[in-house]
This record gives structure tokens, C-alpha cells and sequence, in this order.
């Protein structure tokens, strides 16, 4: 296969938006696009390789898997026994627990389904979990596994037909992911169907090429369209990662805006355009040469470092890391990956070794991390605080966080005096569930009764929509509707709202990337803006149709939010030497209400 210094700059211009996006540059909120261009990088590579050796006869799939063994591996295992000693030294019992199943997952190639499975609401926040960006690495692998047996079946049906039914293979996967994006969020941004067909367009470019008959075969169109179709390439990339954000709804349609641009890129850049000259730069291509071991390092570096400053790490400390993140992806690229892929230093049988060795290895670890709770006897936390934290509230479970709330019969709770008439009901959010001890002690001081119902993530608010990423089944409105009516049916005479209020598209919310926008319909695109109209509409709308019931309405103001999760800091503080537990404190302290 021919080499083409522009494709190694192309990868340099996917992990440089990741690294930043991770980093919390806020200009860069669409950054995560660059692994939708890894996506179509890969798809492209394999492909060129498999069709050629296919083609001549010499495809095997035992050499296929050792090729993506010396490329994946021994990196990969760099860069998790590495952090091992920075997991068991400041990872709490549930971080260091959730760590080891992600070890585990890691290696048998499933973590972007140990992602998707603790994408709920109350699992580790995203930006803390060390391992989170190798669910990538696990959708390409699955990809890898079924793609060649797919072109050996295949091949019965020539180029032209192989390239139709991969075609709509494609077509199929990214209707899926329409689909998914709105309605299964988390499963769309993680799971292979959904992300099956970012990597068909690297082949089906790749197959493009091969049409000519060449199967080295780079750029080609007349230079007027090389020139102009790179840079329209280029600047859907640049788009993708300026104006995209965390409500874009992905990887549905918006996807193909970055995987186009990468396909565009592949197939008309060259040395003769301005997009493969500039592209091909000795910088740009050195960066791409370590692009996958800088990819590997960033996100336990930006992990760790949040975790150990139990807050926001200060720009320069992030910036530093994502430095540090390519300094050490060149010295990992030179002495292990490199080594690793000259097949003159070890052969077939020493590679399938190290990796079966490796991965029994983390295995292991993870499976004793996890069995053992992740060790909390590492900390000296007082049994009763630690107590506290295992409490749950079974007696509300059904009523609150629950599929359908709209449609369940059991979709209410009643606290407070037995016997007492319910004229009281308190709706709202995760906030509502964490004021509800409050709540409930003031009832029985007063001999009151209440009825009580919460979602997560929905604001208790009429004629709003939620964008919801977090969600993929509480209808939002529905519920909000369902309250009002049930509040004139049953008498109730006052209903309280409760809300985390800054989070819905607020500007001075502490945490910006965990806003949960809001819109007048399903189909807002979730701009600050609109959240800020449809919150004020929302309100008005609540106030008016429950004084127009006769129902007295109470918006509650917002509880103060922590910065870092308690749980966490309570560990830390007891573990910190005195002069450090005030420092301890002062992080883990709450913000103000907003």
C-alpha cells in the first residue's frame, strides 16, 4: 500500500480536537468529532489491506490478527500498567471498583458496553473515569472481527457488488443511528451498529480507489476537483468541531459532517493540494505517527488530574497534560510501538503470547478490584459515614427515575402522617429526591401528608421539552402534564416544584459540559438561548395553568451543588494528613445556589 504522508497528517488533525475537547476547551465543544475521522481513517487502512491481499490470493486471517495485535497491544499495555499505581492510590472504593470492571471490559474488547451500561444518571461523571476513551478502541475492534469474514463472503460478487452491499450495510447502520440518536442516546454513541457505518465510508473510499484497478491507488479526480473538494473536506471537519456540542444529537445525520470531511480529505488531498501540503507537514505527520499512543495517554493523564485536585484543574495544568500527552505518546510510539511492529524483533509466536499473557494479566486485576470493592480498606473513613453512603431509599424507587412515569399507575409516593389528607404534591427532578428527607421530617413535625413523584433530568416545568442525552425513555412533558391533571382531580391544594434550575441551559451552571438544555419542542436544537426562552415560557405557562386550578404553586430555590462528588472527598479528607483537610474541605465545598 502506498504511503501518503497526508493521511498521517489527517490523523494528527482527529486526536488534537479529542485531546483539547478532553481538556475542557470550550471553544472546541464539538472536539469529540475527531474520533468519527479516526473512525473513517481505520475503515480506509484495513481495507486498502485486506482488498490487495485478497486480491492476490495471500489474505489470512491469522496474519490480519497479528498485525492489529503488534498495533494495538503493547501500547495499550504500557499505558494501563501505568496507571495501576495512580488507580490504587487515589481511587476511592467505587472509582477503584468501576476502574476494575473497565479493565476487565478493556480486555476482552467490550468497553464501549461497559460505557454505555453506566451511562445513567448517577454513575461516575464521564470526565473522571480513566479509562473511558478506549470504548473507541472496542468498536473497531468488534468492527475488525466481522469485516474480513463479511469481504471473504463477499468476494464471490466482485468489487462493484461487494461495494453495494457494504454500501448498504452503511445506509442501514446510519439509519440506525438516526434512529438511536434521540431515542437511545447512549446506545447510538457507544454501541458498533450505530457506528458500523463511520468506518464503511473509510472502505467504501478505499474501494473507490481500487475501481481504477490500482490497488495502491491514491487521490484522483481533475486537480480543480482535488483542490476544492480537500478543502471542503477539511472545513467540514473544522465546522464539526467549532459549532458541535454536547446536545448535537450523534452519531446520527450530524455525524456525517466530520466523517464526509475525512472521506473527502482521503480521496482528493494530495501533495499538489493546499490541504495535503499543509496536512502533510513534517509537524502534522509526526503527530500522526503518534496519534494513537497520544490518544491512549490524554485521557488517564485528564482523569487523574481531576480526580487528585477533586475540582476543575486549572487551564495551565491541562494544557501541561496535553503536552505531556504527546511527549510521551512519541517516547511510547518509539520504544514500544515501533519495536513492536518490525516483525525482524519477535515473531508471531511471542506476539500472540504477550497478548494472551497480558490480557490474563488485567484480567485478573480487574476481577480481584471489582470482587474486592475496589479494597475500601485502603481509607480510614468512620464506619458510620461510610454507612451513609450504602443508604438507599427503596420506598421511593418506583416513583422517581423511573421508565414511563407517565403511563405507570405506581407513579406516585405519599409521605408524612398516616391518615392525613393528601392536599400537598412535590414534583421535580434529582433535587426533589435529595430534598425529600427534609421534606418528609417537616411533614411529620406538622402532621401533613404529601405526594411526591421525580425524573431525573426533567424540569417540572409545563410546555418544556427536554434535549435529553440522559434519558431515553421519561417522557418529560408528558409527566409534567400527567401532575397537572392528577393535582385537579385529586384536590390538592398546593404543589411544590423543586428543580437543580441552573442545569437547564444556564450560563453560571458550575459544571457547563452538564447542562441539560431545554426547548419549546422535542426538535430544539438546545441552544442556551432557546433554554433560557423556554424556561421563562415554562414557568409562566406553570403559574398560570395551576392559578388558573386554584392551586397555590411554590418554586423551591435550588439546593447548593458540590463541586466534586462527596462521597469522594469524604474519603480524601479522612485520609489527609491535618494541614491538608482544610484545603480538602475548602475544594469539596458547594457552590453557591444559583
Amino acid at each position: 500500500m502506498k504511503y501518503r504522508r497526508e493521511i498521517d497528517g489527517l490523523r494528527s488533525l482527529a486526536v488534537l480536537p479529542v485531546i483539547l475537547f478532553h481538556a475542557g476547551l470550550e471553544a472546541l465543544s464539538g472536539g469529540y468529532v475527531g474520533v468519527d475521522v479516526f473512525f473513517v481513517i481505520s475503515g480506509y487502512l484495513i481495507t486498502c489491506i485486506i482488498l490487495g491481499e485478497v486480491a492476490a490470493g495471500k489474505f489470512s486471517i491469522v496474519t490480519f490478527y497479528e498485525r492489529r495485535a503488534r498495533r494495538i497491544l503493547p501500547a495499550l499495555f504500557l499505558v494501563l500498567v501505568l496507571t495501576l499505581p495512580f488507580a490504587w492510590a487515589w481511587l476511592v472504593p467505587q472509582e477503584l471498583k468501576e476502574f476494575s470492571a473497565s479493565l476487565m471490559s478493556v480486555m476482552v474488547f467490550a468497553s464501549n458496553v461497559l460505557m454505555w451500561l453506566q451511562s445513567g444518571y448517577f454513575d461516575t461523571a464521564a470526565e473522571l473515569k480513566p479509562l473511558l476513551h478506549t470504548w473507541s478502541l472496542a468498536v473497531e475492534e468488534q468492527y475488525y472481527v466481522i469485516f474480513p469474514l463479511f469481504v471473504l463472503l463477499a468476494w464471490r460478487f466482485k468489487r462493484k457488488g461487494l461495494f453495494v452491499l457494504l454500501a448498504l450495510v452503511a445506509l442501514a447502520s446510519l439509519g440506525l443511528a438516526q434512529w438511536a440518536s434521540v431515542h437511545k442516546p447512549s446506545a447510538a454513541f457507544y454501541l458498533l451498529p450505530t457506528r458500523a457505518w463511520e468506518l464503511a465510508v473509510g472502505a467504501l473510499v478505499a474501494m473507490a480507489h481500487t475501481f481504477k484497478g490500482d490497488e495502491t491507488a491514491g487521490p484522483w479526480g481533475s486537480a480543480a476537483v482535488r483542490q476544492w473538494g480537500s478543502l471542503a473536506g477539511f472545513a467540514a471537519i473544522v465546522y464539526g468541531c467549532l459549532v458541535f456540542n454536547h446536545t448535537t444529537p450523534f452519531p446520527g445525520v450530524y455525524a456525517l459532517v466530520p466523517t464526509l470531511g475525512a472521506a473527502a480529505i482521503i480521496l482528493w488531498a494530495s501533495p499538489a493540494t493546499w490541504v495535503g501540503r499543509w496536512l502533510g507537514h513534517p509537524w502534522l505527520v509526526g503527530i500522526g505517527l503518534v496519534s494513537y499512543s497520544a490518544y491512549l495517554w490524554h485521557q488517564p493523564l485528564f482523569a487523574f488530574a481531576r480526580i487528585k485536585t477533586m475540582g476543575a484543574p486549572s487551564p495551565l495544568l491541562m494544557g501541561t497534560l496535553a503536552v505531556a500527552s504527546v511527549v510521551l505518546a512519541w517516547g511510547s510510539w518509539k520504544f514500544v510501538e515501533a519495536p513492536f511492529r518490525a516483525k525482524g524483533r519477535f515473531d508471531r509466536r511471542q506476539i500472540f503470547t504477550l497478548a494472551l499473557a497480558g490480557s490474563l494479566f488485567f484480567l485478573a486485576v480487574g476481577a480481584v478490584g471489582y470482587w474486592r470493592e475496589g479494597f475500601p480498606e485502603r481509607f480510614s473513613l468512620p464506619a458510620p459515614v461510610a454507612a451513609q453512603f450504602n443508604r438507599e431509599e427503596p420506598r421511593i424507587k418506583h416513583c422517581y427515575a423511573s421508565p414511563q412515569l407517565h403511563t405507570r399507575a405506581d407513579w406516585l409516593c405519599e409521605f408524612g402522617a398516616a391518615g392525613a389528607p393528601v392536599r400537598t404534591l412535590v414534583v421535580g427532578d434529582s433535587h426533589a429526591r435529595a430534598m425529600l428527607p427534609a421534606i418528609e421530617a417537616a411533614a411529620l413535625q406538622t402532621g401533613l401528608r404529601f405526594a411526591f413523584t421525580a425524573s431525573s433530568a426533567c424540569p417540572p416545568l409545563l410546555k418544556v421539552y427536554p434535549i435529553k442525552r440522559q434519558q431515553d425513555d421519561v417522557d418529560c412533558h408528558r409527566l409534567n402534564q400527567r401532575v397537572l391533571a392528577h393535582a385537579r382531580e385529586a384536590g390538592i391544594q398546593r404543589v411544590y416544584l423543586v428543580g437543580r434550575w441552573s442545569a437547564y441551559g444556564q450560563d453560571d451552571h458550575a459544571r457547563p459540559r452538564e447542562t441539560l438544555p431545554i426547548g419549546l419542542s422535542p426538535q430544539t436544537q438546545g441552544t442556551k438561548a432557546q433554554a433560557r426562552q423556554a424556561f421563562a415560557a415554562g414557568l409562566a405557562e406553570s403559574v398560570r395553568a395551576y392559578r388558573e386550578a386554584g392551586i397555590e404553586l411554590v418554586v423551591v430555590g435550588q439546593a447548593p451543588e458540590q463541586v466534586v462528588e462527596p462521597r469522594a472527598a469524604y474519603y480524601r479528607l479522612f485520609d489527609a494528613p491535618p494541614p491538608a483537610r482544610a484545603a480538602l474541605l475548602q475544594a469539596a465545598a458547594p457552590t453557591r445556589a444559583h
